[in-house]
């Protein structure tokens, strides 16, 4: 019978102190983002196509997975057509060890790339032991569906945190969200109308005016991603 190797509390030590020993934006990652405070901690943004995936463990016998990418469209801090290889904490598959134990090290939130598939990614910077991830995990890593114009884009939490405002609490964003449908002609709060898809071109160029130090108009953002329709 196979053995599961399974980590406890010195697995969650050790991610803390990977953690921590990443760049000042990374340290920020596991909080709820807006979009402003996905661009404002990224150090890399680009769309590009996931080119090849191989886990293992590094010569500090840290498992991880590395994942490389060809960007096709370079938003900040890479150029066109230029190859980026992203190294993650963490297995994406189980690996069988030489005396027959299983390892097993994925990270809840960690996102995984398929090799083949698009995606807009929001990268924070290299840690000493060179671990990168996205910027929020799964809120920074989104998935590039069609073609052209046609593109749209989605994250691992379905876009639900694009426009909402971080500087408030989760508590008074919930108690505005019950005063808003207490009213007899509710108004839809910007955050409760981005929800699935969105433009890929549009939210690119969001990101592109939050760059050029432009604000988040909550509001004229909203209209400009629109909703889309669930897409399975």
């Amino acid at each position: 019978m196979k053995k599961l190797l399974r980590f406890g509390s010195r697995f969650l030590g050790l991610w803390a102190i990977l953690l921590f020993m990443t760049t000042p934006s990374a340290a920020t990652s596991l909080r709820v983002m807006n979009l402003a405070d996905l661009v404002e901690h990224s150090q890399r943004i680009f769309s590009a196509v996931c080119q090849s995936v191989a886990s293992g463990f590094d010569e500090n016998n840290l498992p991880y997975t590395s994942y490389s990418f060809l960007v096709t469209d370079s938003i900040h801090g890479v150029a066109n057509q230029q190859m980026v290889v992203i190294k993650q904490f963490g297995l994406a598959e189980p690996i069988q060890l030489d005396n027959g134990v299983t390892q097993l090290s994925r990270i809840a939130g960690m996102p995984r790339y398929v090799a083949g598939q698009e995606y807009l990614l929001f990268l924070n910077g290299e840690s000493r032991l060179g671990f990168s991830s996205p910027i929020g995990l799964l809120q920074g890593a989104f998935r590039v569906q069609g073609r052209g114009t046609s593109r749209t884009v989605v994250n691992g939490l379905r876009n639900a945190n694009l426009l909402i405002d971080t500087r408030k609490s989760t508590q008074q964003r919930s108690q505005e969200r019950l005063q808003n449908l207490s009213q007899s002609a509710p108004v839809t709060l910007p955050d409760e109308r981005i929800r699935g898809p969105v433009s890929y071109d549009n939210l690119a160029s969001l990101v592109r005016s939050l760059l050029a130090g432009e604000s988040l108009d909550r509001p004229a953002a909203s209209r400009l991603l629109g909703r889309r329709e669930e897409q399975r």
